[in-house]
């Protein structure tokens, strides 16, 4: 795998991969052990080299299993990740940072009848920048002006070492959703499948690119990608059938089951995030002082859980 920064995009030339004949890459050769890992001929690229020495690499793109937290695998038991990332500051307050996080297919060999396709697991809703400033809770709606991208994904393609071209952003396939239609029915994050015609690429060799870009926005993954000759149906949505944390509501109070997840940010309906709570990723948090009401906890890894207290 190789590190490298957007700076030195230019230097990345297709002549030093070697061309593949159509190909599926479900992520499934991780060893386990190598905390920043990707199949032979994937790379990835980060703006910012800090971003990688956090967390072991976790906030760049990365291979893990769906043990823990972690959203379940479309296929296999593996996927490619990359969590938003956040440090510290002196006084323990979490502090997003920003991110523009590439990762980058080999080259493959495409004809007139290709198909590209794979599924990519996020949340809409975190699509969107909700915090208070942007929002306005008590109406349920982004206040004038201010509904903008968190941290998206783009999909790129480009041909024979060529310009990047970019196929698809994630947020503008959710731009015009309202805020209530979000909130309501698409705060979950679950995994869609995504296909797209290459057939103008035919006769070249492309490369492909994840391109995750923002600031405090999803956990997104990858999997099952593959390029064929065979069309490739598209599916809204994606079953997700891992054991997720979880909390409910006891004499008042909020009880918080992590179940691996290591920290979660509590929203009110009527007044955005009111808390944030970090957890040991095993044992129950009990969350006191809070009025009643309808409330969002957002999970380090993605999860959203709605409660009304």
């Amino acid at each position: 795998m190789k590190k490298l920064l957007l700076s030195a995009l230019a230097l990345l030339s297709s002549a030093s991969m070697v061309a593949q004949d159509k190909v599926f890459e479900g992520f499934e050769g991780w060893d386990y052990v190598m905390a920043d890992w990707l199949p032979d001929g994937w790379t990835e690229q980060n703006t910012d080299e800090n971003i990688f020495m956090l967390e072991e690499g976790a906030f760049t793109w990365h291979v893990s299993n769906r043990e823990g937290t972690l959203p379940y695998p479309p296929e296999g038991s593996c996927y490619a990740v990359v969590y938003y990332a956040y440090e510290k500051d002196e006084n323990d307050a979490k502090v997003d940072l920003p991110q523009d996080e590439w990762m980058i297919s080999p080259v493959i060999a495409v004809s007139e009848n290709s198909t590209l396709s794979f599924y990519a697991g996020y949340s809409p809703f975190f699509l969107f920048d909700v915090n208070n400033e942007n929002v306005d809770w008590g109406k349920m709606d982004f206040k004038e002006g201010k509904r903008k991208p968190s941290t998206t994904l783009k999909i790129y393609v480009r041909s024979n070492g060529g310009e990047w071209v970019m196929l698809k952003d994630m947020y503008d396939e959710w731009v015009e959703t309202s805020f209530a239609d979000l909130f309501n029915n698409y705060f979950d994050s679950k995994f869609r499948k995504y296909s797209f015609d290459l057939s103008e690429y035919a006769g070249t060799e492309v490369e492909v690119a994840f391109r995750f870009v923002g600031m405090y926005g999803n956990t997104m993954e990858i999997d099952a990608f593959q390029i064929t000759d065979a069309a490739v149906g598209v599916d809204r949505a994606f079953a997700d059938k891992r054991v997720r944390p979880t909390a409910y509501a006891q004499g008042g109070n909020i009880v918080v089951e992590p179940r691996g997840a290591k920290s979660v940010d509590i929203y009110a309906a009527n007044a955005g995030l009111v808390a944030s709570k970090t957890l040991d990723g095993v044992n129950c948090t009990c969350i006191d002082g809070l009025a009643s009401g309808l409330y969002l906890l957002r999970f380090n890894d993605g999860t959203i859980v709605k409660i009304m207290k």
